[in-house]
């Protein structure tokens, strides 16, 4: 069983694929697994969608955007544009700044043990070979994407995922 520290995200409609997400990661049953979800009440700690410890891959502050692709309308390594929604930093950014105010957090209460938080995003609707079609960017369709979580990175299963993160 995982170790789940919060309550799974709320399945309303801003936060459904959140929670879909939330739901298949506690499912993987993978004991080194340790997960926050929706950390916002944190003192001066950005909003973090995931925080993942896995005890063989490290730490890691995901950005979850559960849209499809055909809703994003532009996606560069600075911004990010989703239908109906306002133009924002991309979630690779959203999920450094997160993870980085996270660490400022624990860096007066833990110290030099302090964990090195990697950020990434995590697109849970798009694989990556749809991903990679969409975009006229060879960076951004090779060494970028390879950094981020796409859905066959979920629904292949925890060991998958791991090996990914790693």
């Amino acid at each position: 069983m995982n170790n789940v520290y919060t309550d799974l995200p709320r399945d309303i409609p801003n936060h459904r694929g959140e929670h879909r997400l939330a739901k298949q990661l506690v499912n993987f049953h993978d004991t080194k697994a340790h997960f926050w979800f929706g950390l916002a009440q944190l003192p001066g700690v950005r909003d973090i969608d995931v925080l993942l410890w896995h005890e063989l891959a490290g730490v890691f502050c995901i950005e979850v955007k559960a849209v499809s692709l055909s809703a994003v309308e532009e996606f560069d390594f600075n911004h990010c544009v989703i239908t109906n929604r306002d133009r924002s930093d991309g979630p690779q950014i959203q999920a450094y700044k997160a993870g980085e105010s996270l660490h400022r957090f624990l860096k007066p209460i833990i110290g030099s043990n302090t964990p090195f938080i990697i950020s990434t995003a995590c697109w849970p609707l798009i694989s990556r070979a749809e991903w990679r079609q969409t975009w006229n960017n060879e960076y951004l369709c090779n060494e970028y994407a390879e950094r981020m979580i796409f859905e066959e990175d979920i629904t292949a299963g925890s060991e998958a995922l791991v090996d990914r993160l790693k």
